[in-house]
């Protein structure tokens, strides 16, 4: 809460406009280290606080522009970010674009990483009570993308399933 008041925040959602490449680069290794801790910073004060996690509702779409840019570490990623942000905010997780759903759509997709399908999953039933609006445009974006249903379709996806 001191951090809060203190607008912790704030300082490290300025620090996320730093401009980076898609690709990491040995120059930019000091950059790319604070935005991994403005990372850590904001998901540790969202986590939990319901009103903090209201207010970085509206941050998520600069989240969402970082999510390709392989600011991951062990610990921390944007879409660990973006999940503590919306965790047990039915409100928030309603609030969610449909460009940020296709988004993660075409990225667990693409990359077959399971942090993409726990954030849908997550955005899907946040409280235990599904809301229906995000299940309807999962599964809208989910038939629109070619790529993404052979994950589920055919011989080749119930193979890869049962692994």
């Amino acid at each position: 809460v001191l951090l809060r008041n203190l607008g912790a925040h704030n300082l490290a959602l300025q620090l996320l406009q730093l401009p980076i490449a898609d690709e990491e680069k040995p120059d930019e290794l000091q950059p790319r280290a604070v935005l991994r801790a403005a990372y850590r910073l904001i998901k540790a004060l969202a986590s939990g606080y319901a009103q903090l996690q209201a207010e970085l509702v509206s941050a998520i779409p600069n989240f969402v522009a970082h999510v390709e840019k392989k600011l991951i570490a062990h610990d921390i990623s944007p879409t660990g970010t973006i999940s503590a942000v919306l965790k047990n905010n039915r409100a928030a997780c309603a609030l969610v674009s449909v460009e940020t759903i296709r988004h993660f759509v075409r990225l667990a997709a693409r990359e077959h990483a399971p942090r993409f399908l726990r954030f849908l999953a997550m955005i899907t039933s946040p409280t235990g009570t599904p809301i229906r609006r995000n299940q309807l445009l999962i599964t809208q974006a989910l038939t629109d993308n070619s790529a993404a249903l052979v994950l589920y379709d055919g011989a080749a996806g119930r193979a890869e399933r049962a692994v």
